[in-house]
């Protein structure tokens, strides 16, 4: 099952990355490819052929990439390798993207500047100063924030306080509250950077630059306040079903939900602001092409942290900034974080052993993050059974090879599984209030575990 969501995942990322490959075929105003060209050589028959050649490779290249990533499904069993897998092919699929995107940006810039096909000036910064003077006035308050960030913290409170399996779900809890950090910092960035002079005539200038702030600050805040509700959906899930898969299925949604907010986002802004600049007479042009060519922002004369990107949607850092290296290091050492937490559980589960061992009146279960203990008194019966239980997963982990964690047994009730699937029998241990099913991963193993238990009734 988990294959099937992480390979249905790597189609939704193809087909996005795909239609953000398309809005760099679309030219927004005269940027074509993320190169600015002149209107009246948008189309150059050059021209065309470049951005035919990258629409094609585009294409083939995400097919063979979702094809690549299709015998995921025979690492179904183990959703370790499943997990990292995904985050590798995720990775490289980017890169490989970025690079195809890089190669054919940089062949259309050639073009422009061997035909001297000028559209701007270059390293100027145009300020319109009665603008600039108004620019906090533009964007929502930041105490939208609040409700998020109370709704975000409350549940990581409640859940450390009272729960014992803090190391398995605690990133359901610390990723939102991540993100809403982040979240509030692009709204910082928002009000904070400066207004863009976009033509001569200040009022152009302030009906554009109010529909950026206006528009991108209630943007974070909505997105901020998703994230505290997948906090409080978390701590909901973890206390009553604790299915790992409906929370990294709630995280997805949630990314995919944030996702068509910032396009929504984007093109509003860029659909109203094109209609204010139509109308304009006086427009400004600044060529800045040089800066995007390595498929990213570098532009040393730019002191801004994050810029609007030139295709696709939402922002992008400038590289040349110390924020921006700054703020590139911190996210991608978060996602590295992230990568290695995940896949460190997830392995400790797939490849650990569960092993029963007695300690003088103790018995013993050692397993990943649902060790057990009880002591002899404690049990009432002892059998042997020659099939897999089956009941509801309350909080634990289960695949096609193992069932590990709290249960809900039917016939049996409350339970506490260590159960391999592909070996028989089964040992049903009755304690005073749940049972206990373990086995062996060989049949020699759980007799060996009964011969234990038999000794200490």
């Amino acid at each position: 099952m988990m294959a099937l969501i992480f390979l249905f995942c790597s189609i939704v990322v193809a087909l996005s990355i795909l239609a953000h490959n398309q809005t760099a075929v679309k030219p927004n105003k005269n940027t074509l490819m993320g190169v600015t060209i002149p209107n009246t050589f948008l189309n150059d028959t050059l021209v065309n052929r470049i951005v035919t050649k990258y629409k094609k490779t585009s294409v083939i290249y995400v097919i063979v990439s979702v094809t690549c990533f299709t015998p995921i499904l025979f690492l179904s069993a183990y959703p370790s390798l499943v997990i990292i897998s995904t985050f590798v092919w995720c990775g490289a699929f980017v890169l490989i993207n970025n690079f195809i995107y890089s190669k054919y940006a940089y062949q259309l810039f050639e073009v422009k500047k061997s035909n001297n096909w000028i559209t701007g000036y270059k390293n100027i910064i145009s300020i319109d100063t009665e603008v600039s003077r108004m620019k906090q006035t533009m964007p929502v308050s930041w105490l939208w924030f609040i409700p998020a960030i109370i709704a975000g913290v409350m549940p990581l409170t409640l859940f450390l306080t009272r729960s014992t399996q803090k190391t398995l779900y605690i990133s359901f809890f610390i990723v939102p509250i991540l993100l809403i950090v982040l979240l509030l910092y692009l709204y910082k960035l928002t009000v904070s950077q400066r207004v863009i002079a976009y033509s001569e005539n200040t009022e152009i200038n302030l009906a554009s630059n109010y529909l950026h702030k206006r528009l991108w600050s209630i943007c974070w805040v909505i997105s901020a306040s998703i994230e505290g509700l997948v906090s409080v959906i978390s701590l909901y899930l973890i206390k009553n079903t604790n299915a790992i898969s409906l929370l990294i299925g709630l995280s997805i949604l949630s990314a995919l939900i944030i996702s068509v907010i910032i396009i929504y986002t984007q093109n509003k802004i860029r659909e109203k602001q094109n209609r204010i600049l139509d109308s304009d007479n006086t427009p400004i042009y600044i060529d800045e092409d040089e800066y995007w060519l390595k498929g990213y922002y570098y532009n040393p004369y730019d002191m801004r942290t994050m810029v609007e990107k030139r295709i696709g949607y939402g922002f992008t850092i400038n590289m040349a900034t110390f924020k921006g290296k700054l703020l590139a290091s911190g996210l991608f050492g978060g996602i590295a974080i992230l990568i290695l937490g995940l896949s460190f559980v997830f392995i400790s589960l797939d490849f650990s052993h569960f092993e029963l061992t007695s300690e003088g009146e103790t018995l013993k279960i050692d397993a990943p993050f649902y060790g057990y203990s009880f002591s002899k008194n404690d049990i009432k019966e002892i059998k042997k059974i020659n099939y897999i239980p089956s009941g509801v997963k309350t909080n634990g982990a289960g695949t096609s090879k193992y069932m590990l964690g709290n249960y809900n047994i039917d016939g049996y009730g409350s339970s506490k599984l260590y159960v391999n699937k592909n070996t028989l029998p089964v040992l049903v241990i009755k304690l005073k209030e749940i049972y206990v099913f373990i086995n062996g991963k060989t049949t020699q193993e759980t007799d060996k575990y009964y011969e234990i238990l038999v000794q200490k009734q």
